[in-house]
């Protein structure tokens, strides 16, 4: 009965209903509201079909109170005037939905209709048809005409045969009335496109309605009656076949006949009678039973059994079930019959408690669970933890987050105890391959990505999720590889394809196969090399070879040896600390492993796949590799191999071209292989091909990143320009609408952060921010220049610019790159002093002069012709023309020399050859098996792809197939046989007078050491300390006049030996870089460079 309202109630209802539907449509669709009488006004799209079986559509304005006659005129109007100069047929208008059509009355108001359509989750449309015309669809006039096109006479049979397919094509012409013909014929003529639908973004409106669906089924599990429920998949392959199967949110007690009537809407199929369709159960035995008795065995499910029960307390050494919706007609006769339960074995099964044992069923998913996505633990600032960050896996049903320890409705729970975290926060959903976060309410703190969200908000790979203000996470889909490239199996079997030809016959194999690993590596999973290690150093520092602070691991004498023997015949007689066997009909899968599918986020040592690499192109330069190949062979297939590497690391870094942590990880990765395969005697040789490729890969990473950095910096440098002082605060507000000069900072600083982390070489970071220095100066400076309506040329504005690059140039102090920041902020720091600098007198153009002199001619014109001058300043066009003529003599002249051009802007591309490093490269002072390289290969090692073997005896240098190291390997192979007790300690005092001592010093953590050490890397020629005579190159300095450098990082001994004054005593350790394994810091010894990338802090030897 329907339910009765006032008028007010009425109207507030309509205005509801009416707000939805706007909010939802193009504009062009929208309502009105309603008067006083209730009437309301809307434009509505109409189709017309003709005799001849086409469609047309026209959009007519109506009111809510014209009823179908009135409808009708108007289109007969709109659609064929010349209509009521013929005869006059009668036309009825259709309500036409996918799944059926049906004729309105003469008294239904369609624009009623339209609106209730939402009430129903429902999208149709209004079809005008004449009442005479029947449809005829586009083939069967076709087949009429070539029937009419026959030629030759038929036989009586023939004819027969003509006759009877004649009146079967009668009937179903007659049948073009019906609702279902009528509605196929409209849809196929006229697909849904954004053309013919009043919807403005289907996408949101759908997860509308499956949250609304979502959160309707929530409440009915939270309330005391509801037992609980969960997912249940229903598989339809003979209905369906394009679609493998359907995901329902029931509850235990929901019985067979209701999950029948969801799945057939699931399906599209509503219009269907369920009684005409049942569920089938099919057992699926567990895995390893040799049985085939219990083999897709079937049943009929009863319509009043409960699926779901059946499913969670199915007895485990059963196997599992598999519940299929079919038609009962296509069933034999004795089961097609079985619809209600006389069976007493189901009495037990209905007497199950589902509390527990449900709920504890309902959390243990048939999914495999290294296939789940998960949620890793952060840090609350949203960095990587110190520690293994915990791992919390998503079931394939509804995970509840909140401080409250409930079972949810699918028996997974997240229990996060903080102040702004709610009983129940918030459910996140993993169904039908979507994973989704819904807030509880509207107090609830959920952030993704960092912007807050008050709906159902569907994560993605990598986002940041944040509930409260405490627990941050990571959510990482393990599928998001699969769907790139990764594997065509559909179940159990995801190996490589490229690599799995040898092994076709596994292929029809069982799919659910999750069991331990298998022996071939054509069985296992290839994807478990993406998520090997999340965890980070645990001592909290940063892998990078820019700063070596704590980036020497000693780690090999704490891996338990390979179980082969050294000794035996097939054992790799390598002298790298590590070597690595790896199958060849593997190998595709195996760099696919290694290159393509890594997730950079994950790996803990982020060299990983370089020193994997390596070790490969080792192991096929040794005896073990193909004994029966002669060397040069060896060497000709090693250079494919290495091509097919350098190849593969091209595409990835194309591939992931607007990824800025990956393109930082691969051009570390690409640049520290380039230099192990050009400096190996043996490898060099035969891979000039590949070599080049690399570089060119080093080099399209660096240029991809920049422009990815380039473009976030875009967003913030307005704050520059921002005539407020709220642009300058130190601590940038997150929500605020306009952008910061503490912004610019924080997108340095992470850009830092992340070539830090992923090892990037000290010279290929300072080209990266030498690039970004001087996209700041080319945007500052081109807008003083080239927008004058700005307004900028003043002494105001010069001091304010000033002042925010100061901020900048005192970060760039901190990180060491004053001198990328000094040489490419320069024009823009002088058009600024230009600005400030007084402007009247001669010493006053002497000044600027010699201050500006990166200015041109045509710069320094525009920006003082363009100045606007205080009351109290006066600039003749006299000083004008002597500074412009000084710059003529100086700056231009300067340019021409160096082939320049002289222009007015700045270069939007800065006019610097790209440099690959020459040295800093991490082999140079990584010592033994590093942390995290195991780690990296254990999954790989367990499937069967490749076998690592730790050089127990090996020196632990990864330079001794290097010639320029040599030298250094004789040096410390005499510390495997120690003939002394320890290194000689002694203390050595001298005058260095008011500069430095000329030292150059690096600080790194030695074999055996688990402090930092600070060492002499080089003494600089003719300073104090090389005329003392008494340091030398690998020296330790343990103390500083006293005070302690033991533990200190470079920095903190760099200031220490600043003040020590004009006579300083030093203790040191005698070669205490060779006694503790770092040789290599001594290779190369030569005047250090800045630009080159080594920053190891250099004591001026200024007099």
């Amino acid at each position: 009965m329907a339910e009765i309202r006032t008028l007010a109630e009425e109207r507030e209802y309509l205005l509801k209903l009416i707000e939805e539907w706007n909010a939802s449509r193009l504009d062009i669709f929208a309502i009105s509201e309603p008067t006083e009488d209730l009437e309301y006004r809307g434009v509505m799209r109409f189709f017309f079909q003709d005799s001849g079986s086409k469609v047309a559509t026209k959009c007519v304005r109506i009111s809510s109170k014209d009823n179908t006659d009135d409808v009708t005129k108007i289109l007969v109007d709109k659609f064929h005037p010349d209509m009521k100069m013929l005869t006059n047929p009668s036309y009825s208008l259709y309500e036409v939905h996918p799944n059926g059509a049906h004729k309105l009355k003469a008294t239904d108001h369609p624009l009623r209709i339209q609106l209730e359509w939402q009430l129903d989750d429902r999208e149709g449309r209004f079809l005008l048809k004449s009442d005479q015309d029947k449809i005829v669809h586009a083939k069967n006039l076709f087949e009429g005409e070539q029937n009419q096109n026959l030629k030759r006479r038929l036989s009586k049979r023939e004819k027969k045969q003509m006759k009877k397919k004649r009146e079967e094509e009668a009937k179903k012409v007659k049948a073009g009335k019906d609702d279902t013909a009528i509605a196929q014929h409209l849809y196929d003529e006229l697909p849904e496109t954004s053309f013919t639908r009043s919807i403005s973004n289907p996408e949101a409106v759908m997860r509308r309605r499956r949250q609304q669906k979502l959160e309707k089924k929530l409440k009915e599990f939270e309330s005391r009656e509801s037992a609980p429920g969960g997912t249940l998949k229903i598989f339809a392959e003979t209905l369906k076949p394009e679609i493998p199967y359907k995901t329902l949110l029931v509850s235990v007690d929901e019985i067979t006949t209701n999950i029948v009537k969801e799945a057939l809407v699931k399906y599209n199929m509503e219009k269907e009678d369920p009684e005409e369709y049942c569920l089938v159960m099919v057992n699926i035995p567990p895995e390893g039973s040799n049985t085939s008795a219990t083999l897709g065995k079937e049943r009929v499910v009863h319509d009043e059994d409960c699926p779901l029960r059946i499913a969670v307390t199915w007895p485990e050494n059963r196997g599992s079930v598999a519940f299929h919706l079919r038609r009962r007609a296509n069933l034999p006769k004795y089961r097609r019959d079985k619809r209600r339960s006389k069976s007493p074995t189901r009495s037990p099964m209905q007497d199950v408690s589902p509390d527990k044992s449900v709920a504890e069923r309902l959390a243990k998913s048939t999914y495999p669970q290294h296939l789940l996505p998960y949620l890793q633990e952060l840090s609350p600032d949203g960095r990587e933890l110190d520690h293994k960050p915990e791992i919390h896996r998503l079931q394939m049903n509804v995970t509840d987050v909140g401080s409250e320890s409930l079972m949810s409705a699918g028996g997974s729970h997240l229990q996060l105890v903080a102040p702004h975290i709610l009983p129940r926060h918030c459910v996140i959903t993993n169904m039908d391959g979507r994973v989704s976060v819904t807030p509880s309410n509207g107090d609830a703190e959920v952030f993704v990505d960092g912007k807050r969200v008050y709906e159902t908000t569907t994560l993605q790979h990598g986002d940041v999720v944040k509930f409260g203000r405490v627990h941050v996470f990571r959510f990482c889909d393990p599928a998001y590889e699969e769907k790139h490239k990764r594997h065509s199996a559909p179940g159990g079997d995801r190996g490589s394809a490229s690599s799995l030809s040898d092994s076709e016959g596994h292929r029809g194999g069982r799919q659910r196969s999750s069991g331990p690993a298998l022996r071939s590596h054509h069985e296992n999973h290839v994807e478990d090399s993406v998520d090997f290690d999340t965890s980070v150093h645990k001592d909290g520092m940063f892998e990078t070879t820019f700063d070596v602070d704590g980036d020497l691991p000693y780690t090999y004498d704490r891996l338990p040896p390979s179980p082969s023997s050294p000794k035996s015949p097939n054992s790799v007689r390598d002298k790298l600390p590590a070597t690595l066997e790896f199958r060849e009909s593997g190998e595709d899968a195996f760099f696919a492993a290694v290159i393509s599918e890594v997730n950079g986020l994950a790996v803990h040592f982020k060299l990983a796949p370089t020193y994997t690499l390596y070790m490969c192109s080792r192991y096929r330069m040794s005896s073990a590799y193909r004994p029966e190949l002669m060397p040069q062979q060896k060497a000709e297939r090693l250079g494919v191999t290495i091509m097919k590497i350098a190849n593969m690391a091209r595409s990835t870094i194309r591939e992931n071209s607007h990824m800025p942590g990956s393109l930082a990880f691969w051009m570390a990765n690409c640049s520290e292989l380039l230099h192990f395969i050009k400096e190996d005697i043996d490898i060099s040789p035969y891979t000039k091909d590949s070599q080049s490729v690399l570089a060119k890969s080093v080099q399209l990473a660096f240029r991809h990143l920049v422009l990815c950095i380039q473009h976030e910096l875009r967003n913030s440098l307005p704050a520059f320009l921002d005539q407020s002082d709220d642009a300058d605060v130190e601590d940038s507000d997150m929500e605020a609408n306009r952008p910061t000069v503490s912004e610019v900072i924080y997108h340095l600083s992470s850009t830092m952060s992340l070539l830090r982390r992923c090892r990037v070489n000290a010279a290929l970071t300072i080209q990266v921010f030498s690039q970004l220095f001087h996209f700041i100066n080319m945007w500052l400076f081109n807008k003083l220049v080239l927008e004058p309506k700005l307004g900028l040329c003043s002494r105001e504005w010069g001091r304010r610019i000033s002042k925010r690059l100061r901020r900048v140039e005192d970060w760039a102090l901190r990180q060491g790159l004053e001198l990328a920041a000094d040489c490419h902020l320069g024009r823009i720091e002088q058009a600024a002093y230009l600005l400030q600098a007084p402007k009247s007198s001669p010493a006053d153009i002497n000044a600027i002069s010699s201050s500006c002199f990166k200015l041109n001619s045509v710069q320094m014109r525009t920006l003082l012709q363009s100045y606007r001058p205080t009351q109290d300043e006066y600039l003749s066009q006299e000083f004008i023309d002597r500074v412009v003529a000084i710059a003529e003599d100086t700056a231009d002249q300067t340019a021409y020399k160096s082939g320049q051009e002289i222009t007015l802007e700045e270069d939007p591309e800065l006019q610097l050859p790209f440099l690959l490093p020459e040295d800093g490269y991490s082999c140079e002072v990584i010592r033994g098996v590093p942390q995290g390289l195991r780690e990296f290969l254990e999954p790989l090692a367990n499937t069967g792809l490749c076998k690592l073997t730790i050089q127990t005896v090996s020196s632990g240098l990864w330079t001794v197939y290097q010639s320029k190291y040599k030298m250094s390997i004789l040096m410390t192979s005499k510390l495997i046989h120690p003939q002394n007790s320890g290194p000689e300690i002694t203390e050595i005092t001298f005058n260095k007078g008011r500069g430095g001592m000329g030292l150059s010093i690096v600080a790194a953590k030695g074999a055996g050491q688990d402090r930092l050490g600070i060492y002499i890397k080089q003494v600089v020629k003719d300073g104090p300390a090389a005329k003392d005579g008494r340091l030398q190159a690998g020296d330790q300095l343990i103390a500083v006049n006293g005070e302690s450098l033991i533990g200190v990082s470079q920095e903190k001994a760099a200031e220490c030996m600043v003040r020590s004054g004009a006579n300083v005593t030093l203790r040191i350790v005698k070669q205490g870089a060779i006694y503790h394994g770092l040789a290599t810091l001594l290779a190369g010894q030569q005047t250090p460079v800045p630009n080159r990338g080594t920053l190891d802090y250099i004591e001026p030897a200024g007099s």
